[in-house]
């Protein structure tokens, strides 16, 4: 079953004064089920850093070459999955070509990338069509995993696509043509509608 989505803007937001009814507080039950039995280490504050947050000594996390045709990996978009984690990876080859691809994580630091980049399935052979696909984002709404990417599709688009596995992947129509690029979805309903 395919999803609504709008598109607003923040100035649209903060017209709200009432900042509850546009980001609902989230219930107990959500908080349950967000919980993951999930093994990973937190790496301690390092001595002298008055910042908030700070950077893994140990990085980069994942190697440039972490699979055979990969030139560089980055903007991974990591979700809690299972017992570990799911991600979906850009890898640019060595020619400079651009795709996207799924890996797998136990822990969070040592990951498995898949060699071959995501297929989506689709019922268009149109809107399967692609250029290039880089810069992943991946969202959690109700019983599936919503994939944001920017798409190569007669320019720059946001491409939308759905997994229920990291295996299998379906997209969808993409969005916002013509020349948008890395969209994000919005796990809440705003207006009665999932926003991106």
């Amino acid at each position: 079953m395919e999803k609504s989505f709008i598109v607003i803007q923040w100035q649209e937001i903060k017209k709200k004064n009432n900042r509850d009814a546009v980001f609902p507080k989230r219930r107990k039950d959500d908080e349950d089920n967000w919980k993951r039995d999930v093994k990973y280490t937190l790496q301690q504050k390092p001595d002298g850093n008055t910042m908030p947050i700070w950077r893994y000594d140990q990085n980069p996390i994942i190697k440039r070459d972490a699979i055979k045709r990969s030139n560089s990996v980055f903007n991974s978009a990591v979700v809690a999955y299972e017992n570990g984690f799911a991600g979906v990876f850009r890898c640019d080859s060595k020619s400079i070509s651009m795709n996207i691809f799924a890996g797998f994580s136990k822990d969070g630091i040592h990951w498995e990338i898949n060699e071959e980049p995501i297929e989506f399935h689709g019922d268009n052979e149109e809107i399967l069509h692609k250029e290039y696909r880089y810069d992943p984002r991946v969202c959690f709404i109700e019983d599936r995993y919503y994939i944001t990417w920017c798409n190569g599709y007669h320019g720059p688009t946001i491409g939308i696509g759905y997994t229920f596995d990291f295996k299998t992947f379906h997209q969808m129509e993409n969005a916002f043509l013509p020349y948008n690029r890395n969209g994000v979805m919005f796990p809440r309903k705003i207006g009665g509608y999932y926003a991106c």
